[in-house]
């Protein structure tokens, strides 16, 4: 079998020579953990899938490679280390049986926070998998804890085998030309990066609206939370005039405010915060994912409620509300700009409790935003 190990990037693969697999491995922040390696970590994640869960493993492949009935039916392996975030370290595994091949994903964490954040992440997959579809969340296959020997004594990794979602990519809001102009810019690691144009951002906003709204819980109120555009959480793929959305990461979910005993009126109250929750959370980024936290443009207020409306509408088509989506959105064309703020100051509390910036920034641009979104309604 042919095992090689990479580093994804803009420029393309970049092969790793025996000389860079004795660099460290560089964590979050650019810390190092004393002892490991970057070939430490890229051996131990071959062996997890090998040696530690071959069987499970081979059961994965064979989804989409039949035949390839035994671990020495795997011609080559390939490996890529393609992001280092806070929480996890992701690579994916391209794993080739004579001419066929599949690409798979393999999130690691090393911390403690991040071991325990990604275990739970597979268990919320596989509930909200189990629910009513379309799905646009990745399908966990196993998830495992291994030990990597270092000098300074064994390291613990935990470490998942999830479904890639192929030809999706990161976005960032993003500065365009001299004149600094934002826009929405998709990182493309095969083909370059590029900004899309406001009717396709309009488009993206959309989904990522459709696919939040799609995942609440009207009984229950609860909701995908933690997430931010920021982190990359968000994935999407063009393909002409196109736009397919992909959420990478579950990381909680749960309501986001207390809620007492669910009945008609708390179902509507709770759906109504819900809705002024996501109008706000998915106007926020950092300038091209690492930057200082920036507003996206007032004109996609438009698309994220079409996105909403659209999603809601399924949710009473199944039965899980009682309110038609024209229905709710006359209910929320009563509120008044005053009211709507009023309605908001509970979610501003629980924003001060999260990143400091992001705070700051919806407190000098909420009022505007809901005037905007009041508009937007009265449209409808």
């Amino acid at each position: 079998m042919d095992i090689q190990f990479y580093f994804a990037s803009s420029d393309g693969d970049i092969i790793l020579t025996d000389d860079a697999l004795k660099q460290p491995f560089i964590e979050s922040q650019g810390k190092t953990r004393d002892g490991l390696s970057l070939g430490s970590y890229f051996q131990a994640l071959t062996g997890f899938l090998l040696r530690e869960n071959p069987r499970d493993f081979l059961t994965v492949i064979q989804r989409s490679i039949p035949a390839c009935l035994y671990i020495n039916d795997i011609t080559r392996l390939i490996l890529r280390s393609e992001k280092h975030g806070a929480l996890y370290h992701i690579a994916s595994v391209e794993v080739w049986s004579g001419d066929r091949s599949v690409k798979l994903a393999l999130s690691s964490a090393l911390t403690g926070p991040g071991k325990k954040c990604l275990e739970e992440d597979c268990r919320l997959l596989e509930s909200l998998l189990a629910g009513p579809g379309p799905h646009s969340v990745p399908e966990p296959y196993f998830f495992h804890t291994i030990f990597i020997a270092a000098p300074g004594g064994k390291i613990e990794m935990a470490v998942a085998l999830l479904e890639w979602f192929e030809g999706f990519h990161e976005w960032h809001l993003s500065e365009e030309g001299q004149d600094g102009q934002r826009g929405i810019c998709v990182w493309d690691m095969h083909t370059g990066n590029y900004f899309l144009s406001n009717f396709m951002a309009g488009q993206l906003i959309r989904k990522i609206s459709h696919v939040l709204t799609h995942y609440y819980n009207p009984n229950t109120a609860q909701q995908i939370f933690p997430w931010h555009h920021a982190a990359g959480d968000f994935i999407v793929r063009i393909v002409e005039e196109s736009v397919e959305v992909k959420l990478i990461t579950v990381r909680g979910y749960q309501p986001f405010c207390s809620t007492e005993e669910q009945n008609s009126a708390s179902w509507l109250a709770n759906m109504i915060r819900f809705f002024l929750h996501i109008s706000i959370w998915i106007r926020l980024d950092k300038l091209d994912g690492v930057g200082r936290a920036v507003w996206i443009d007032d004109i996609f207020v438009s698309s994220f409620i079409d996105g909403f409306l659209d999603s809601y509408n399924k949710k009473f088509e199944r039965g899980d509300v009682p309110l038609a989506a024209r229905d709710f959105a006359n209910v929320l064309k009563m509120f008044d700009h005053a009211e709507l703020l009023a309605m908001c100051e509970p979610l501003l509390s629980l924003y001060k409790d999260e990143i400091e910036t992001d705070y700051r920034l919806i407190l000098h641009n909420i009022s505007a935003h809901l005037e905007t979104v009041y508009l937007e309604l009265q449209k409808r």
